[in-house]
């Protein structure tokens, strides 16, 4: 049986003005050029003060090229990106979690400590 395997996947920005853009969901083909996944997108600005600050979209299939991917996550392959809720963290930030499983979302790194 063939592994499900659930990628968190950050995109590229090229403008300056962009917005952070996040897809989560179960990788359903890849070959040299692009990936196809099958997940729901997270968009989001510099400052996050709260869930309601990311933008959260609708689950559907996305074909993404190689050279947009900025950096891929895998996590636990029983992760419920479908139902997944966004959750505020003291210590952590934004995280997306199934009640089993969390990813990082938005990371509240806050100030150095002295």
């Amino acid at each position: 049986m063939k592994r499900k395997r659930i990628w968190k996947i950050r995109m590229v920005k090229d403008y300056e003005n962009a917005k952070n853009h996040l897809i989560v969901g179960r990788v359903i083909d890849e070959n040299p050029t692009r990936i196809i996944i099958e997940g729901r997108s997270y968009h989001f600005g510099k400052n996050v003060g709260r869930t309601k600050d990311i933008a959260r979209g609708d689950c559907g299939t996305r074909i993404i090229p190689w050279c947009r991917i900025e950096l891929a996550n895998e996590l636990p392959d029983d992760f419920d990106y479908y139902s997944a809720e966004l959750e505020q963290r003291k210590k952590k930030g934004v995280v997306l979690t199934d009640g089993a499983n969390e990813c990082i979302i938005y990371a509240d790194l806050g100030k150095p400590s002295d």
